[in-house]
């Protein structure tokens, strides 16, 4: 799913979003699924930003942001809200997981 500008105006448009980003980040990102250990490769933004169609960078760090409140998604190095560089956490992995299962069930 692209988005093109405007940004996102309903708040399900900017689930979706988030939905998306989520994939781009686990897309990048090794994982053990058994496990659950915490990625150890990330993207920069700007990869984000054109994986999704958003050519304003603020709009997707912004996202991110969001999602790093939940705990979905971290800078890299973790703690640094200035970083151009996210992975997707452990926690985000999961959830994009379910969001799958709901997705396929539907």
């Amino acid at each position: 799913m692209k988005f093109d500008n405007p940004p996102p105006v309903t708040q399900m448009e900017a689930v979706k979003l988030q939905i998306v980003i989520l994939e781009v980040l686990a897309a990048r990102t090794s994982i053990s699924k058994e496990t659950k250990t915490e990625p150890q490769s990330a993207t920069d933004i700007k990869e984000i930003a054109k994986e999704v169609g958003l050519k304003d960078i603020n709009e997707v760090q912004r996202y991110l942001y969001i999602m790093e409140g939940q705990q979905l998604a971290s800078p890299v190095p973790q703690g640094d809200l200035t970083s151009d560089v996210w992975c997707i956490t452990a926690r985000g992995y999961t959830a994009l997981e379910k969001f799958r299962s709901v997705l396929l069930a539907a």
